[in-house]
């Protein structure tokens, strides 16, 4: 019911009064941990893939001011995702096996930071899923609003011992070009209108903006494969099937072609077998007169 006043003015990052906290800008960056952070959280940002894009490729935006860029590496055995900020730092990454039914989420240095369960289908389409921690707690929940028209949806962030809502998700767009709008309840930053509206207790918790970024440029893990390795390999199968359908046509035209016409008693081309025929009359009428 929060989808259509998110859009609204759902995305102002005015700073409440008390401990206000300063706009996000390019300096908000600090290291925590040898890993970069942003200090504070940015309390709306978009998720987007730019019409450029081949490789699977997205980035992240709050407002005009660049957040981060989330790429698909073709290196990897397995579904991987990596993000790095504006900078050029590596922020974190997500992993998936193929057919797997969760994502791991680490940070820059490989270590785990939560892991996303869900039963993903072949639709395309978010599904409810579950935030564990490395230890294997649940600290947070989804749960999927599919919107009337069947191509954008609202996934919701819920504190798993609180129930407070955490973070909406807006997804517009189709599988092949998503765009993702983010809400995040942050300290310091007064909740949106519409977010306020709908949960008035929503507040800070254990999911970062790290794990939003990746899980937005990553479809929320759905099980279809990216829209460019599936062209790719529709390309592929296309041109082989050409070739061999060239191939085949080559071999057919090679063994069925006709001999030309030629003077009586000459061979019709040059072969290997021109005048076996004879030959063979000739050898059976010799054996036949011993």
């Amino acid at each position: 019911g929060g989808h259509g006043g998110g859009h609204g003015g759902g995305h102002a990052t005015s700073q409440s009064s008390g401990a206000s906290a300063p706009p996000f800008d390019a300096n908000s960056w600090v290291i925590e941990g040898l890993c970069p952070s942003t200090k504070p959280w940015p309390a709306s940002f978009a998720v987007y893939k730019p019409s450029a894009s081949f490789f699977d490729r997205y980035l992240a935006k709050v407002g005009d001011i660049p957040l981060a860029e989330a790429f698909r590496s073709f290196t990897s055995p397995h579904n991987e995702m990596r993000v790095r900020t504006h900078f050029g730092e590596p922020w974190g990454s997500s992993i998936r096996k193929f057919f797997s039914d969760e994502i791991q989420f680490l940070d820059c240095r490989g270590e785990p930071l939560l892991r996303f369960v869900a039963n993903w289908t072949w639709t395309g389409k978010p599904v409810p899923g579950r935030f564990l921690d490395p230890a294997g707690r649940e600290v947070a929940r989804t749960s999927v609003h599919n919107d009337d028209d069947e191509v954008g949806a609202t996934v919701r962030v819920w504190d798993a011992a609180s129930d407070r809502l955490l973070a909406r998700m807006f997804l517009n767009g189709s599988w092949l070009d998503a765009r993702v709008e983010v809400e995040h309840a942050t300290t310091g930053r007064r909740l949106s209108a519409a977010m306020a509206r709908e949960a008035p207790n929503a507040g800070h918790g254990p999911v970062p903006p790290l794990v939003l970024v990746l899980l937005s440029a990553g479809r929320f893990g759905t099980n279809l494969p990216p829209p460019e390795l599936l062209c790719a390999a529709v390309a592929c199968i296309a041109a082989s099937s050409l070739v061999t359908l060239a191939v085949a046509c080559c071999c057919c035209g090679c063994c069925c072609r006709r001999p030309k016409s030629t003077a009586p008693g000459e061979p019709a081309s040059y072969s290997p077998f021109n005048g076996v025929g004879s030959l063979s009359a000739q050898i059976a009428s010799r054996t036949a007169s011993r």
